[in-house]
Order: structure tokens, then C-alpha cells, then sequence
């Protein structure tokens, strides 16, 4: 298991509406994380709660979202993947917090965002949302 490519599947799977399938991932993650493996604990740490929060995103549980990935932002270059890659699991939670009407928490996170890329369209467009 690769926990960056195990995320990413998740979200083929979430996305394209298989709920049993992923589902079944998640069992599967959680069942890995527990093999002590080095990429285990990776995935016992952070990669199991990246792939509960993309199907809980695809579900609409935006609370569950925001409260998987605000406490592992900072493990989240653990999974591997290229920054870029792994920017999608920022804007995950950054619409995860504008879908629940956490504005404040979205601002603050969307700041930070454009204090490190201040010319991010994305981010000026999602910041415009939750004023």
C-alpha cells in the first residue's frame, strides 16, 4: 500500500458514487495500519483519516471532514506526493468549512493560503464565499 495512491483512489471511489467500495478501503486501511509496516503507521496516522474524511466530503459530513483533517494539516507531507498533490486535501477542508458555515475557520485557513501564494485565484474566489 501506498497511502498518497490509497487516498487518491479513495476519492475515485467516493466520487464515482461506489459507497461499499470505499467503504471496504477504509476497512482494509485500518487493517493495515495495524501490520506495523513502515508505510502502516504513515497510513495509522494520517492516511486512514484522509480517506474517512474524502468519503465523508462525498457524503456530505463536513463536520467529520474538518474534524479529520485539521489536527493531521501538518502530517499530511507524510503521505508523499508532490505539494501540488497534496493541495487537494487543503481545499478539501476549505470547502469542507464553507459548506458547514464555518466562514471564520475557512478565512483563516484561505489567509493563510494566500500569505503563502498570494496570487492563488482559487483561494481569492473562495475568500470572496466566505466573506
Amino acid at each position: 500500500m501506498l497511502v498518497f495512491s490509497d487516498a487518491h483512489f479513495m476519492m475515485a471511489l467516493a466520487g464515482g458514487g461506489d459507497t461499499a467500495g470505499a467503504r471496504r478501503m477504509l476497512d482494509s486501511a485500518s487493517a493495515y495500519a495495524r501490520t506495523g509496516e513502515t508505510e502502516a503507521r504513515i497510513m495509522g496516522e494520517v492516511g486512514a483519516a484522509v480517506c474517512e474524511a474524502v468519503l465523508a466530503h462525498r457524503e456530505r459530513r463536513f463536520g467529520r471532514v474538518i474534524e479529520l483533517l485539521v489536527p493531521r494539516r501538518d502530517r499530511l507531507v507524510g503521505i508523499g506526493g508532490s505539494h501540488a498533490q497534496r493541495d487537494l486535501f487543503d481545499k478539501l477542508l476549505i470547502s469542507a468549512c464553507l459548506a458547514d458555515e464555518r466562514r471564520s475557520q475557512a478565512r483563516e485557513l484561505l489567509a493563510e493560503r494566500l500569505t503563502q501564494r498570494p496570487g492563488n485565484r482559487w483561494a481569492q474566489r473562495a475568500l470572496a464565499k466566505a466573506a
